[in-house]
């Protein structure tokens, strides 16, 4: 009979022991999925920084672009001023030597 009742205490602690691992392991689970969020969140959080650095690099090269370009354009019309002032002074010369001439 003693060894009846062991045994039924035995199985009792195992039942017991198996409940409470399968509880334990319902937690790890569950942290494990927690954690797993949370990293597939942070690693949206980064891809979304990443996203938004290459953004401003981009934004920020055109705006150098720009720059030069409207730099460029400031060159050419002082170099066509230039040009058309020699030109009307050349044109003035002509015209002074023309009424000279007559």
């Amino acid at each position: 009979m003693k060894d009846i009742q062991e045994i039924l205490t035995t199985e009792k602690n195992a039942s017991q022991i198996c409940l409470k691992a399968e509880k334990d392991a319902e937690k790890i689970v569950a942290k494990a999925r927690q954690d797993a969020q949370e990293f597939i969140t942070n690693q949206k959080i980064a891809l979304d920084l990443a996203n938004d650095d290459a953004i401003e690099a981009r934004s920020h090269e055109l705006e150098k672009e720009q720059q030069q370009i409207h730099t460029d354009a400031k060159r050419k019309v002082t170099r066509l001023q230039t040009a058309a002032a020699k030109k009307i002074a050349n044109a003035e010369k002509l015209v002074l030597k023309t009424v000279l001439a007559v």
